[in-house]
């Protein structure tokens, strides 16, 4: 089964991409074509001028490398975090520091100021 997404820009991480389709297959992008290209058994999605783009995301994680931000909030802590997901191909990550003290949560913010 072929699915296509069509209306939408689609990111490649170098450029956007107008009037294309991205086909699905398998649960791996099989091609970007033209719009008019699209196979007429595709189940087709319009993502209405939505935007498409490569990305995991990790929506919650305490610590990596043996630093624990939820317990140490430190700017260390996140620059670990940040180098192993990169690494191992997260593009973005939301550091939890779960229930805590106050001082902790406080520490958390500044650290992620910094």
């Amino acid at each position: 089964m072929i699915t296509a997404f069509i209306n939408a820009t689609i990111f490649t991480g170098e450029e956007e991409l107008k009037g294309k389709a991205l086909l699905i297959e398998d649960d791996k992008i099989k091609a970007i074509i033209e719009q008019s290209d699209v196979p007429s058994n595709a189940i087709i999605l319009d993502l209405q001028d939505h935007y498409v783009a490569p990305c995991l995301l990790d929506l919650q994680i305490y610590g990596t490398g043996g630093k624990l931000f939820c317990g140490i909030p430190t700017v260390n802590a996140l620059e670990q975090m940040e180098n192993d997901l990169l690494a191992q191909g997260c593009t973005g990550f939301f550091a939890t520091i779960a229930t805590n003290s106050p001082q902790v949560v406080e520490q958390a913010s500044e650290s992620a100021k910094a």
